[in-house]
C-alpha cells in the first residue's frame, strides 16, 4: 500500500505535469523510505550459444527480455538493476529481502502498476539476472513472488548493495596464495579436474596452487603472462569463467523448455533439441595447454573422427593443435592457419564437430537397424526377417547353422543360448525361452551395438597408468567360424602362428586345425571352461576382443621398449 507522502506526490505530479512545468525526473524529489509489496520476476541477458532459450530462439528471448547489454537510461546491465513501471523514477532504490538493495533504471512492457492487467495484483518488479544460461537459470529458479520491500529515492544514502541467487557449486570470494579453506580446497579439486592440479587436494592456497590456476588463466586468455595483474590469483574474471564451466558441466534445462515453440521464428522444440546436441558433447572451449578428462574426450572424438593418431593422454599439446586445425581446414571452418583461432576449439569448431559426429552416430544407428529383425518370432516361424536374426546371433558366437528364413530347433537353443547368456532369462527352463520377444530383441540390439563399438581395454599394468595407448582401429572386426573362407582368415591363422600355434597354415579356409586352435585360446584367455561350451572354437566378439586386446598390449610394450633404448 502507498504511504500517504507518496499519494499527495503523486497528486502534485499530475497538477505539475497539466501545468506544463513536470520535473524531467521523480528521482529529483525525496520522501521518506516506505514499506510495499510488489510482484517481482525476473529477466536476463541471453547469448547466441545457449544450449537453450525461454521462448525458444535467441530471437524470441531478445524480444522478451530487451537487447540484453543497457536498460532503458542507458545504465549498461549489472547485478541489481531493476525494471519498474514508468511511474516509478530512474534511480529510485528498492531493497528486496535476501538480495540487497538495486536501483530502477529499467523499464517492460510486462512491467505495470497494480491494476493494469488483470493479473497485477502489486505493483510489478523485474530484477536483472545476468546473462546467458546462468541467468536464465537463475530468471527460472526465482521465478515470480510476492515479496514485502522497502524504498527509498534515489538521494538516499543507502549503499547499493545486491547479490544474485547463486547457482551451486560456484566460487564467489577472491582467493590469493596464503589463503586456506573450503573455497581453496574447491578450487584445487576444481583445477584437478582440468588437470593443472596435480597434488592432493588440502584446502591450502600454496604455490603449486598458484602455478595451477596460472596454467589456467593463460590457457584461456584471462591473463597474458605470469606478470599481469591478478596472474595466479582467483579474481573476479577468473572467478566468471570457472563458475561458468561449472554450470555447463552441471546444469540441466528444464524438460519443459524442450517442448516450448517459438510461433513467430519457427524454432522451438526442435531448435532447442538442435542446441543441446550441438552442446552437449562439448560443453566447454579448450586450447592448448589445457589438460584432464574434457580433452580426452575431444581426443577420443577426433579419433573417431579421423583426424586424430596420436596419444589419448588428456593433454592439449601442440600435436594437438595441429589436428584440431586439421579437422577446421577439411570442414572449412577456416582455410588458413594464420587465421585466428586456428587449432582453437572454440563454439564454430565445437558445432562443427558435433554435427559431424551426429551424422556419424546415424550412420551407425543405420547400420544397426539394418542387423536387427523388424519382428518377434516364435520356434517354426518362417520368415525372411529371420535371416537376420540368425546372422546376428552368429556374429554374437551364438548360431553355428545355415542361415534361412526358418526358426528351426538350431536357432531355438541358440537363442536361448544368448538369452541365458546377456541375462535376459535366468535359465534355459525360464518362461519365454526359446522365444525372440520384445525383451530378447532390445537385448540383441544392445549387444550387437557393442560388438559393432567394440575396442581392447586399457592395459591394467601400473607402468602404464600415463595412458600411452595410441588410437587404432582393432586388427580383427569380423566374427569368423568353421568354414569361412576368405582374407580375414589367413590373418587370424597368421596371428595364430606368431603366438605359437605352428601346426596351423596361412590356407584362408576355417577348417578344424584353426577350430582347435580358437579352442585353446578361448580357455587359455578365460572366455571358456572347456571345449564343450556353447561358442568354442568360434571366433565371436569376445574372443575378438581378446586377441585384438592381447594384440594392442604387445604393440605398446614394443614402442615402450624401442622409447627406452633411443
Amino acid at each position: 500500500m502507498q504511504k500517504p507522502t507518496q499519494k499527495l506526490f503523486g497528486i502534485l505530479l499530475s497538477v505539475a505535469i497539466l501545468a506544463g512545468f513536470a520535473p524531467t525526473s521523480f528521482a529529483s524529489y525525496d520522501f521518506e523510505p516506505y514499506d510495499a509489496t510488489f510482484v517481482i520476476s525476473a529477466y536476463y541477458s541471453p547469448l547466441p550459444d545457449q544450449r537453450v532459450y525461454f521462448r525458444g530462439s535467441f530471437e524470441a528471448d531478445k524480444r522478451l527480455n530487451g537487447n540484453g547489454t543497457n536498460g532503458a537510461d542507458g545504465t549498461q546491465v549489472y547485478p541489481g538493476m531493476i525494471a519498474a513501471p514508468k511511474s516509478y523514477p530512474f534511480g529510485m532504490k528498492i531493497e528486496i529481502p535476501g538480495m540487497g538493495v538495486g536501483a530502477i533504471h529499467d523499464r517492460g512492457g510486462a512491467i505495470v502498476e497494480a491494476g493494469q492487467r488483470a493479473i497485477a495484483t502489486h505493483d510489478r518488479l523485474d530484477v536483472w539476472m545476468g546473462r546467458g544460461e546462468q541467468g536464465l537459470a537463475r530468471a527460472l529458479q526465482w521465478g515470480v513472488r510476492t515479496v514485502n520491500a522497502k524504498v527509498y529515492p534515489a538521494s538516499h544514502l543507502v549503499a547499493e548493495a545486491f547479490t544474485l541467487p547463486t547457482m551451486d557449486p560456484v566460487f564467489i570470494a577472491d582467493l590469493a596464495i596464503g589463503d586456506s579453506g573450503d573455497e581453496v580446497l574447491r578450487l584445487q579439486e576444481e583445477l584437478k579436474t582440468y588437470g593443472y592440479f596435480r597434488d592432493p587436494a588440502d584446502g591450502f592456497f600454496n604455490e603449486s596452487t598458484q602455478q595451477a590456476l596460472l596454467g589456467y588463466q593463460l590457457a584461456r586468455r584471462i591473463v597474458a603472462s605470469a606478470d599481469s595483474i591478478g596472474a595466479g590469483a582467483l579474481g573476479p574474471q577468473t572467478r566468471e569463467s570457472i563458475n561458468s564451466e561449472i554450470f555447463k558441466r552441471s546444469w540441466q534445462p528444464p524438460s519443459s523448455l524442450l517442448a516450448r515453440t517459438n510461433a513467430t521464428s519457427g524454432s522451438g522444440a526442435a531448435v532447442i533439441q538442435k542446441n543441446l546436441a550441438e552442446h552437449s558433447r562439448f560443453p566447454t572451449t579448450l586450447s592448448i595447454g589445457d589438460k584432464g578428462d574434457l580433452v580426452r574426450d575431444l581426443q577420443i572424438a577426433l579419433t573417431e573422427s579421423g583426424f586424430y593418431e596420436c596419444e589419448i593422454n588428456g593433454i592439449y599439446d601442440e600435436r594437438m593443435e595441429d589436428c584440431v586445425f586439421n579437422f577446421q581446414e577439411a570442414k572449412g571452418v577456416l582455410t588458413s592457419r594464420d587465421e585466428f583461432g586456428a587449432g582453437y576449439f572454440g563454439k564454430q569448431t565445437r558445432i562443427t564437430l558435433s554435427s559431424f559426429l551426429d551424422e556419424q552416430d546415424a550412420e551407425f544407428s543405420s547400420l544397426v537397424a539394418d542387423k536387427i529383425p523388424g519382428k518377434t518370432f516364435s520356434p517354426e516361424d518362417e520368415d525372411e526377417e529371420i535371416a537376420k536374426l540368425q546372422a546376428g546371433l552368429k556374429e554374437l558366437g551364438f548360431f553355428e547353422g545355415e542361415v534361412s528364413s526358418i526358426f528351426d530347433s538350431v536357432t531355438q537353443e541358440a537363442v536361448i543360448a544368448f538369452q541365458v547368456d546377456s541375462g535376459t532369462l535366468a535359465s534355459a527352463t525360464s518362461y519365454g525361452a526359446g522365444y525372440f520377444g520384445p525383451k530378447t530383441k532390445s537385448a540383441f540390439k544392445k549387444s550387437l551395438t557393442v560388438s559393432l563399438l567394440s575396442l581392447p581395454q586399457l592395459p591394467e599394468n601400473p607402468e602404464w597408468s600415463r595412458a600411452t595407448w595410441v588410437a587404432y582401429t582393432p586388427e580383427f572386426q569380423k566374427s569368423l567360424s568353421l568354414g569361412d573362407a576368405e582374407e580375414e582368415v589367413e590373418k587370424l591363422q597368421k596371428i595364430l602362428i606368431k603366438l605359437g600355434y605352428s601346426e596351423l597354415e596361412e590356407t584362408g579356409e576355417f577348417d578344424d586345425a584353426t577350430e582347435i586352435a580358437i579352442i585353446d585360446f578361448q580357455i587359455k584367455s578365460e572366455i571358456l571352461t572347456s571345449p564343450d561350451e556353447l561358442g568354442a572354437g568360434s571366433f565371436g566378439p569376445k574372443t575378438r576382443a581378446a586377441l585384438n586386446d592381447l594384440l594392442e598390449k604387445e604393440k605398446i610394450a614394443l614402442r615402450e621398449k624401442e622409447e627406452t633404448s633411443v
